[in-house]
């Protein structure tokens, strides 16, 4: 489609100039003055988009990296808007208007247009001394170029429009003749014998009637990034990489399939014992017409991360990931993808979203290759690359035009509905491993509170101390019912450095979602009272920039909360405040309960969780420390094991109330009720 930019503003701007001038004596211009080429002295209206978005759907040519040896070309063609069968005429026009950025370097090239038909050139080749024009974007400044050895050269971080008139260019004499009337693309080439490690941006091109700098110029676009990123077949490299914004966009598409408690409902859990086993999940209806469709999102969850290929099947030929491919997470309550999965020949490892539930989104002209005919698709077909452990639930596809590269604004249609059990739309080529859920995986509980770490089958090395704190010691010991446990103590104060002795105990993933506290077994194995911080990294969607996206901020217990001891050897239940630490009293063995409500995100750490988020329906838990200030407890030990969640409000009890079916021991199953 031709766009007709008219100058008519400058002419009157310019009058009003010359009128102002003239009143003052100091220029005297007439008709006859006026120049009728370009030259450093035009002034003409700038005719691409300006500032931070002039290039935002503009693809970036990068050179090679080091000099050839030899004579080796490297050459771009951008293909025009206009059907190629057609072309563009140029037989009327004067110049030809390229939009470009030295991104890197400062190198020289030919250009020129190439003929619709046949492999006619008409460019800068054998017109030496001829003259093209370069506008700067920031101020219109207009400077001359010329060409030499075929070529014009740029300076370092040039950035704006690059104006190369017809009568600067020729038929190329080594290439047959061709028709300025019916012209299909502008070209650059090079030479990397002379001219690498270079990086270049091309936005707009337009085709350009009469002086630039006249009031009746006719500016037609006909390489048109206004609506958005054009399609990579416009564009062809050679000898060098072309890099488009959407190859490291993040897709903003709303998350598709259900939440929270019925997430899970009448999905399906996968445990593969073996390479190349398969899992294939058939849709609604018998074929499914994906040939118009961006992506496929499929429910998931996993809290492994082995290797698995995605490949869409018409029954007899499938379409898979292809190697070096990027494929995306979306957890739940997101609606941006900022969680990466690259594939390569056996597929893509889901470990970003490691524990989270969401969906894949496996970008389909991007991603995946093959022969099956996405107008008739029947099914999705998942092949393992060694055993794993895997939930696979509803299916959907999502229709949206490319865009920056986000495909915001699509439309999303689910092909396999969950909403009633259809465990036959699932089939495991071993039968034994596919099993219907309906609720969430089955987690490790101590009675009613999660156990979600432990120091089974650790040593002292897998705790580590932080370097940029101070010195702290780890041993091993047992806990309360002879279950290996962690023994920590600050040792020295660091003058130099943080106050704080600092030790991961997990790097683990796993979800405190919606719970209400975390509980852990304590015991203080100093002869004083021992304090210490609980430090997390809560992960969940968060806004960020406008969309919700998965990030991560690190919580830590702040002044003045309560919280719960429970002495497994005094059967007492104690709230003390927080400090802004949990505090082990002397003599303490048994259960601590620190509510959520204690956490605040740390001053330093500023992702954008909020503390309403902190361990909301969709987080989870990536990182679990603990803090001691060292000057204060160095070498005071306790003794620390079985992290967990609670999700119910411990009651308190004490000599004249008896625990309840909510006190801390029933809660941990430690007693019955009835006792």
């Amino acid at each position: 489609m031709k766009q007709q930019l008219k100058k008519a503003c400058l002419s009157v701007s310019l009058a009003v100039i010359m009128l102002a001038a003239a009143w003052i004596g100091l220029v005297q211009w007439s008709e006859t003055e006026k120049a009728v080429a370009l030259d450093a002295s035009s002034k003409v209206e700038y005719p691409f988009a300006t500032g931070k978005d002039a290039f935002k759907y503009a693809p970036t040519v990068t050179g090679p990296t080091e000099q050839s040896t030899a004579d080796s070309w490297v050459f771009l063609e951008v293909v025009f808007d206009p059907d190629v069968s057609v072309g563009v005429d140029f037989s009327a026009a004067d110049y030809i208007a390229i939009q470009m950025r030295m991104d890197k370097g400062s190198p020289g090239f030919s250009a020129g247009l190439c003929a619709s038909t046949g492999n006619g050139r008409y460019c800068t080749n054998g017109k030496d001394g001829q003259k093209a024009y370069f506008q700067q974007e920031k101020d219109g400044a207009i400077s001359e170029m010329s060409i030499l050895y075929d070529s014009l050269s740029f300076p370092a971080n040039a950035c704006g429009t690059l104006y190369i008139p017809l009568s600067s260019m020729q038929w190329r004499a080594d290439f047959q003749m061709g028709d300025l009337k019916k012209i299909k693309s502008f070209f650059f080439e090079t030479n990397a014998k002379y001219n690498w490690n270079y990086e270049i941006t091309f936005g707009e091109i337009a085709a350009v009637k009469g002086e630039p700098d006249s009031a009746d110029a006719e500016f037609t676009k006909i390489v048109d990034l206004s609506n958005g990123e054009r399609n990579k077949g416009k564009y062809y490299m050679n000898g060098a990489s072309i890099v488009f914004p959407s190859d490291s966009a993040l897709p903003r598409i709303p998350y598709a399939f259900r939440s929270a408690a019925t997430a899970f409902e009448n999905t399906v859990t996968w445990k593969p014992t073996a390479k190349s086993q398969t899992l294939t999940v058939q849709f609604d209806d018998p074929a499914v017409d994906l040939s118009g469709a961006s992506h496929v999102l499929v429910q998931y969850y996993s809290k492994n991360n082995q290797r698995l290929q995605w490949a869409l099947s018409d029954g007899e030929k499938t379409r898979a990931l292809k190697n070096g491919s990027r494929t995306f997470f979306i957890a739940q309550g997101a609606n941006m993808g900022n969680l990466t999965n690259n594939a390569n020949a056996n597929g893509i490892v889901v470990n970003n979203g490691r524990y989270l539930m969401g969906m894949v989104v496996l970008p389909i002209a991007e991603s995946m290759t093959g022969d099956a005919d996405l107008a008739n698709v029947s099914s999705l077909v998942l092949t393992a690359d060694a055993p794993t452990e895997v939930v696979i639930g509803e299916v959907a596809y999502y229709t949206a035009d490319r865009g920056d590269g986000s495909y915001e604004g699509g439309v999303t249609q689910k092909i396999l509905d969950l909403s009633q059990s259809k465990g036959a739309k699932f089939t495991a080529s071993v039968a034994q491993t596919l099993v219907e859920n309906q609720g969430p995986p089955a987690r490790e509980k101590n009675g009613e509170v999660t156990m979600d770490f432990d120091c089974a089958n650790k040593s002292a090395e897998d705790f580590s101390i932080w370097e940029g704190g101070s010195k702290g010691k780890v041993e091993m010991t047992t806990d309360s019912y002879g279950k290996p446990a962690v023994q920590l103590q600050a040792t020295e104060n660091n003058p130099t450095g943080d106050a704080y002795t600092a030790i991961t105990l997990s790097s683990e993933t796993f979800s405190w979602a919606g719970m209400k506290g975390v509980a852990f077994w304590a015991r203080n194995d100093s002869d004083t009272e021992v304090s210490f911080n609980i430090e997390v990294d809560c992960k969940t969607p968060a806004l960020v920039n406008g969309y919700k996206q998965v990030v991560s901020d690190r919580f830590n217990i702040q002044q003045g909360h309560r919280f719960y001891l429970y002495d497994i050897n005094t059967g007492k239940t104690t709230i003390y405040m927080t400090r802004p630490t949990a505090t082990l009293t002397v003599g303490f063995e048994g259960w601590v309960f620190v509510p959520f409500s204690a956490f605040e995100r740390a001053s330093w750490s500023a992702n954008g969780v909020t503390k309403n988020q902190f361990m909301d329906e969709n987080s989870v838990v990536t990182y679990l420390a603990v803090t001691v200030h060292a000057a204060t407890y160095a070498e005071k030990a306790f003794a620390l094991n079985q992290f967990g969640a609670y999700a119910t409000v411990p009651s308190f009890e004490s000599a004249y109330v008896k625990p309840d079916a909510n006190s801390i021991p029933a809660l941990l199953g430690l007693i019955d009720q009835e006792d």
